[in-house]
């Protein structure tokens, strides 16, 4: 293990977080963080990774751009599987992740970089703390608390099991003649109602959550959206996923494209033109594929017998953004559909832009149904959303995914289908999704929402 402090933040939040990185250097704590450790050419998710691997602690920057980012999460489930120590920084006021609600945060969201007294409570934490004493370290419920994570868990977990109370009581136990003093001392704490109550209080924000993932639509009607089939991704991080009117074929982040039919069976695998293949759309004769490694959109076709892949023309994408961002593809029979963030762009074949809209929250895929696009939204700690957009960027529909969390989106003309996860941290899988039960759509034929300039 290395002994570097790993950072994990959104893009919207970089001008902070590289200050805060540069006051971190200043007092001697050693980072990581992509923009200044990232070497031009390097593996761009391979070098995260490894970064990840290494570190001994895992500082992660909490806004409402951190929550959405696909990337950030992604982040923060590789370092608790690796158990690395997670310290939270809340930057901006946002719903804090489930995994993130047992443990000690740092409350930033009142102070700024130039007070220097307001590094000390994360400072001694990344310089390997246990306990932060300033007072601007608080519990989930906003008191003020002295415990550490390890103390808080071992009341809920004690709290759980009996929730008595216990007078405090001395056990002496007796010297022994002509031997040294031998003596003990037991110490039960006398459990207030503040900490009865803080556990019950994340008892009921687990409840909460788990209501919330069971939840019908948007409309508060139950979701008419289901799955009809499930089966295992293939390779070690499918992000893209496409439909070329017989099979499925999908992109892993390793590098891969797998040709699949529809009940998993794994058919084919080509090596994708680009590292870090995400993006996958079909336009009938060929392949188009996003790759975050260089920002590129890349037109290929594949030559099944000799397992071949020929590029045929690539171009940048819009936003020109290099990793960390949910980017998906979407082919309506005339123009391509990129989705970078919040933004949604309709480009010709040489990559000319000839539209965008910007939604409310962060898109997690793309699809084309013949008639309308549809986008997903993660909700996290809820399950996803699924929302049918008309070519303007108005919402005609949403409602809640039967998939907890989606990773990549493409249609049949009839269904959806989609790769994703049953709970954070879990498996990749593709999932066939029945619309039949979906009302049929109209475009409200406003106009489209205003741009974000990026």
């Amino acid at each position: 293990m290395g002994n570097h402090v790993f950072i994990s933040y959104a893009r919207q939040d970089e001008e902070f977080v590289l200050e805060l990185a540069s006051n971190l250097k200043k007092s001697g704590i050693r980072i990581w963080l992509d923009r200044l450790d990232l070497l031009a050419g390097a593996n761009w998710n391979k070098s995260i990774d490894d970064a990840i691997y290494n570190c001994s602690k895992f500082l992660i920057v909490l806004s409402p751009a951190a929550i959405a980012s696909r990337q950030v999460e992604s982040e923060l489930l590789l370092a608790l599987d690796k158990k690395k120590l997670i310290v939270p920084m809340i930057y901006q006021t946002c719903q804090l992740p489930r995994q993130l609600l047992a443990y000690q945060f740092v409350n930033f969201t009142s102070c700024t970089l130039e007070d220097k007294t307001a590094l000390e409570p994360l400072l001694c934490v990344l310089e390997g703390g246990t306990r932060v004493s300033s007072p601007e370290t608080k519990n989930l419920d906003g008191r003020h608390s002295q415990e550490t994570s390890e103390e808080r868990s071992f009341l809920q977990w004690f709290v759980k099991i009996g929730r008595f109370r216990f007078s405090i009581t001395w056990v002496v136990l007796i010297a022994l003649s002509g031997l040294p003093l031998v003596y003990g001392t037991l110490v039960w704490w006398n459990y207030s109602d503040q900490f009865r109550k803080q556990s019950t209080t994340i008892e009921r924000r687990e409840e909460e959550g788990e209501r919330k993932l069971s939840s019908p639509d948007s409309t508060g009607k139950e979701s008419p959206i289901s799955i009809s089939a499930k089966f295992a991704a293939p390779g070690r991080s499918a992000q893209g996923i496409a439909w070329d009117g017989s099979d499925l074929w999908v992109s892993d982040n390793s590098g891969k494209i797998f040709q699949v039919d529809s009940f998993g069976k794994i058919k084919d695998a080509f090596q994708a033109p680009e590292v870090t293949p995400e993006g996958l759309a079909w336009d009938g004769a060929s392949f188009w594929l996003f790759t975050t490694n260089h920002s590129d959109i890349v037109q290929f076709r594949v030559k099944h017998g000799e397992r071949t892949v020929t590029t045929i023309s690539s171009f940048l994408s819009p936003n020109q953004t290099i990793g960390g961002t949910n980017d998906g593809l979407a082919w309506d029979g005339e123009h391509f559909w990129y989705s970078d963030q919040f933004n949604v762009y309709k480009l010709d074949k040489l990559g000319a832009m000839l539209d965008s809209f910007t939604l409310g929250q962060e898109i997690a895929g793309l699809a084309w149904s013949g008639a309308n696009l549809w986008v997903a939204h993660n909700d996290l700690p809820s399950s996803a959303t699924l929302s049918a957009v008309d070519t303007r960027g108005n919402v005609l529909a949403s409602y809640r995914s039967p998939v907890f969390q989606i990773e990549g989106l493409s249609a049949d003309g009839y269904d959806l289908w989609v790769i994703g996860r049953d709970s954070l941290g879990g498996p990749v899988s593709v999932y066939h999704l029945n619309m039949s039960n979906v009302e049929t759509l109209t475009s409200t034929g406003k106009e489209p929402p205003t741009a974000k300039n990026d």
